[in-house]
């Protein structure tokens, strides 16, 4: 579920006629395709309210508009030895369930934007996996690893030739079949 393939097609359809270049939009969400930090989409930054990697997450002052519309968890916001990164949040007390992004697609009221279901569900599966950026195919364009000492760990790191493993249930071949395009 990569944000290039399954997100910014959605938004380029639905949303940047009036969110991006010149569009009226922009003062209240900036979707305009452009580089952003460390090799993201700055957009994806602006939805998801750029993670802070293992440190106490607070937004950016003043905050961009549209910061954070996603309302994912921020897992990346907690160490590895913080007690508040183990706790299991209350049920629908996130994600898609609270997600201002959801709710503006979901209920057409939106300048009477319509989207349709198919669209409507991969955004929200995408909030709900955490908003990834990258997906199966991107990851498996990057090269395996190579650097001094690589033959003496004992496992070799693999990212290419990784092996797929079959897992039984709908996330195979099974699931295009019920869900085709997905």
């Amino acid at each position: 579920m990569s944000y290039a393939r399954y997100v910014r097609p959605i938004l380029d359809r639905y949303c940047v006629e009036c969110h991006a270049g010149e569009g009226a939009g922009r003062q209240t969400l900036d979707l305009t395709a452009r580089p952003g930090f460390l090799g993201f989409d700055e957009p994806y930054w602006i939805l998801t309210g750029r993670p802070s990697w293992g440190a106490p997450y607070s937004a950016p002052e003043p905050r961009p508009p549209g910061w954070g519309i996603a309302d994912m968890l921020m897992v990346e916001a907690f160490g590895t030895t913080d007690p508040a990164g183990y706790r299991t949040p209350a049920p629908m007390s996130g994600l898609s369930s609270r997600s201002r992004l959801i709710e503006l697609i979901s209920h057409g009221g939106h300048h009477d934007i319509v989207i349709d279901p198919l669209s409507r569900l991969r955004l929200i599966v995408w909030v709900d996996a955490i908003c990834p950026y990258l997906g199966d195919e991107e990851i498996r364009d990057i090269p395996d690893p190579e650097f001094q000492g690589i033959e003496w760990l004992a496992v070799r790191p693999r990212i290419r030739t990784a092996p797929r493993i079959a897992r039984p249930g709908p996330v195979n071949e099974s699931a295009a079949a019920v869900a085709p395009g997905f």
